[in-house]
């Protein structure tokens, strides 16, 4: 899935729980000053709540915090990953990140700070079926 990150609106994803899944995006236009190489590119999926004016705001510490990899820093391209283990304990005991709707961003570092690029909601579904 290709997101353009400075877009003004926001994106909802989602995936089955317990699927291997990669989320691929891309910053347009990337960085002038020779794209997004020195980027430290991260991803979470968060709880959240709706205020007021209907903006979404994070609860607590993130459920899913990965760093993702830079696949073409002169395009602006990178990716997140998230494996079955992210939704499921070594004893088959479900994580934190159970069927529901979350709040997930992409963001960089800055200065020691999180910058939020896009965010959206994250929809996660029950087990997929096999066979």
């Amino acid at each position: 899935m290709e997101t353009n990150l400075f877009s003004p609106a926001t994106v909802d994803i989602g995936c089955y729980r317990g699927e291997d899944v990669s989320f691929d995006f891309y910053v347009d236009p990337p960085n002038p000053s020779g794209g997004i190489g020195s980027w430290q590119p991260g991803f979470s999926i968060s709880r959240y709540k709706q205020d007021k004016t209907g903006a979404l705001i994070r609860i607590g510490n993130p459920l899913v915090d990965v760093a993702c990899e830079i696949s073409d820093p002169v395009v602006g391209t990178f990716s997140a990953s998230l494996a079955s283990s992210d939704f499921f304990n070594d004893d088959g005991s479900p994580t934190a990140l159970v069927p529901g709707t979350y709040l997930w961003d992409t963001w960089r570092l800055v200065d020691g700070s999180r910058r939020v690029l896009q965010s959206g909601l994250f929809v996660v579904l029950p087990n997929a079926r096999y066979g």
